[in-house]
């Protein structure tokens, strides 16, 4: 299952300056090793789908307005709405 955890001695990789405290030996800070890479693929998959909704709606409202100030502020906005 997904909580269970192995046993994992973790080495101290910063010196402490009073080691010698029994009350700093009795603890230590675990983390777990987490697999970032779905989420990055999800990530860069999403960013590209934004990015054509917005070059998509870029072009088409430069054939509406004609001026660049009006498409790059609705090409914006529709990259922002489908982030």
């Amino acid at each position: 299952m997904w909580f269970v955890q192995p046993k994992q001695d973790y080495i101290p990789e910063m010196p402490w300056k009073h080691t010698n405290e029994p009350a700093l030996m009795s603890w230590q800070i675990r983390a777990r090793n987490y697999d970032i890479f779905g989420a990055n693929v999800l990530l860069a998959a999403l960013t590209i789908v934004s990015l054509g909704g917005a070059y998509f709606s870029f072009d088409t409202a430069s054939l509406v307005f004609e001026t660049l100030l009006p498409s790059l502020l609705v090409g914006g906005g529709c990259f922002l709405f489908l982030c």
